[in-house]
C-alpha cells in the first residue's frame, strides 16, 4: 500500500487472525479524484475499527497529467462499504476500483513502482492535525512546480502519502508481554507505547521517482527541503512525533535513534547477546544497523 520496492511494512491489519497472503477477504476500494478536490484532512482519520484502514495519497503518476487524490480503503471483514468510511466513499471520483475476496499480494501489485527509476523517500510521523497535513500538501505543490519546470517531458512520479496511526492500537499492544524476551517489560521497541499514548498520529511519506541519476541528483535536495519544511512546521506546532519508520526513510534519517535512548540500548544489548560476531551487522547489506549508531551517554 504505497510501499517502497522490496519492503513489506505497512499499517497493522490484524494479520495474526488470518493468512493475508492467500485469501484476505478484503473489500477494497481505490478511488481517484482531482487534486483540486482534496478531502478535508479531518475526514476518516480517527478510525476505531480494527478491520478497516485507509491511506490517502496525492500523486502525480503520468507525464503531463494533473495530480490526483487516491484513497486506498481496506476492510478485512469483507464489508464493501464500511460505515466508518462513509464520508470518504461519498467523495467524487474519477476512477473507482473495487476488489473482494482478493489477497494482499494482489493488492500490493497494484501499487508497485516503475522499474528502472531512481527513487527518493523521506518520512515523518506527527499528530493527526489538519494544519500539518495541509502544510504537507502546500509544500508538495511547491515541489511539483519545481519538478515541472526542470523535467521537460514531465516523466516523473511524486507522491504525498498519509497513513493513520491510531492510539488505540498501541494501547491494545501494550497489554501483552513478550515472555520470550530476556527483558519481559519491553513491549514495543519502536517507542509507540509512549509516543502515541496521548495523540492519534499520521505516518507521512514523501516520494519522488525520476528517470536518470542526473535528475535524482538535482531532485534530492528539493525533496529533502520538502521533508525538512514539513518537519520544522510540525515541530513548531508541537505536533512532531519522534518515530521514523525504517521502510520509508532516507539513509540520512536517524531511524533507530528515533525509537528513544532506552530502546537503542535494548537493541544493542540484544544484538550483542545473539549476534556477538556481528554477522548481521557486517555481512547483511542494507538497512539501518545498530552498529552504525554511535554510543552516547550510556546509550
Amino acid at each position: 500500500m504505497s510501499l517502497p520496492p522490496g519492503h513489506s511494512h505497512g499499517i497493522s491489519l490484524e494479520f495474526g487472525r488470518m493468512n493475508p497472503w492467500e485469501t484476505a477477504r478484503d473489500g477494497t476500494a481505490r478511488a481517484g479524484s482531482s487534486r483540486t478536490r482534496i478531502p478535508s484532512p479531518s475526514m476518516g482519520y480517527h478510525i476505531r475499527d480494527p478491520d478497516t484502514a485507509i491511506i490517502c495519497i496525492i500523486a502525480n503518476l503520468e507525464p503531463g497529467l494533473p495530480a490526483v487524490v487516491a484513497s486506498l480503503c481496506v476492510n478485512l471483514a469483507g464489508v464493501e462499504n464500511p460505515p466508518i468510511l462513509e464520508r470518504w466513499l461519498k467523495f467524487p471520483t474519477l476512477l473507482d476500483l473495487f476488489k473482494k475476496e482478493t489477497s494482499l499480494l494482489e493488492l500490493m501489485a497494484t501499487t508497485k513502482q516503475r522499474p528502472g527509476y531512481h527513487c527518493i523517500w523521506f518520512t515523518l510521523t506527527f499528530h493527526n492535525s489538519a494544519s500539518i497535513i495541509l502544510k504537507a500538501v502546500e509544500l508538495y505543490n511547491k515541489l511539483g512546480a519545481k519538478l515541472d519546470a526542470h523535467i521537460s517531458d514531465k516523466d516523473y512520479i511524486s507522491q504525498c502519502c498519509f497513513q493513520p496511526l491510531p492510539r488505540y492500537r498501541d494501547h491494545r499492544n501494550s497489554k501483552s508481554t513478550n515472555a520470550q524476551s530476556h527483558n519481559p517489560k519491553k513491549i514495543n521497541v519502536l517507542g509507540h507505547e509512549t509516543q502515541l499514548k496521548d495523540h492519534d498520529g499520521i505516518l507521512w511519506t514523501g516520494h519522488v521517482s525520476v528517470q536518470t541519476a542526473e535528475q535524482e541528483k538535482w531532485a534530492y535536495p528539493h525533496v529533502r527541503e520538502w521533508y525538512e519544511g514539513l518537519r520544522d512546521f510540525a515541530e513548531s506546532q508541537g505536533g512532531l512525533l519522534p518515530w521514523i519508520p525504517a521502510n520509508y526513510a532516507d539513509p540520512a534519517q536517524k531511524v533507530l535513534q528515533s525509537y528513544g535512548p532506552e530502546n537503542v540500548r535494548f537493541i544493542r544489548e540484544v544484538a550483542n547477546r545473539y549476534d556477538p560476531a556481528g554477522v548481521f551487522q557486517t555481512l547483511c547489506p542494507g538497512g539501518f544497523k545498530i552498529s552504525a549508531v554511535e554510543e552516547e551517554a550510556g546509550v
